[in-house]
């Protein structure tokens, strides 16, 4: 999978969020860095995973996953699918975050994050295909009674399969 460009987003009275696009080992990798200001007792993070109907349309309306993640039962091994489970391997491998919630006040590093394109039902792609990926990552702080929105990131890409 190629990510073409990310746009993000940071709610900064809760969270800086930086991320950069790079190439490691021939794969396309992202490395990304949080600046949390405040601990978290809650991070629930909404990820979508859109194509277009056709090759000519440019609004990404084929949604083929959209699923909410847990972030505090994932880094304590908690989460049951197969999806937060292998989220769980690779945060142990790539970031410093802690293992446990709440998820305290401090800066975060998740380095050379891959998105790997074989976790993906192959038979959504003959050849090349655009993508679009959405995740807003929300939080719950001690002094709000409701999550905030802590950044949002979309990411626009595509994979490239050769046709069996």
């Amino acid at each position: 999978m190629t990510i073409d460009r990310t746009i993000s987003t940071s709610n900064t009275d809760f969270a800086n969020f930086s991320m950069i696009i790079g190439n490691f080992s021939g794969e396309n990798v992202v490395n990304i860095t949080v600046d949390i200001n405040q601990d978290l007792t809650k991070v629930p993070i909404f990820v979508s995973f859109s194509i277009p109907n056709d090759p000519s349309d440019k609004s990404y309306q084929r949604n083929i996953l959209k699923a909410t993640f847990n972030l505090c039962r994932i880094v304590e091994g908690v989460a049951g699918d197969f999806v937060s489970k292998m989220l769980a391997e690779q945060l142990k491998k790539i970031s410093n975050i802690s293992l446990k919630c709440p998820i305290q006040k401090g800066t975060y590093n998740f380095i050379n994050f891959a998105l790997n394109d074989k976790y993906l039902p192959s038979y959504l792609f003959k050849g090349n295909i655009k993508y679009l990926v959405d995740a807003k990552v929300m939080g719950k702080v001690q002094q709000r009674k409701n999550l905030v929105l802590l950044f949002t990131a979309r990411s626009f890409g595509r994979v490239t399969k050769s046709v069996v």
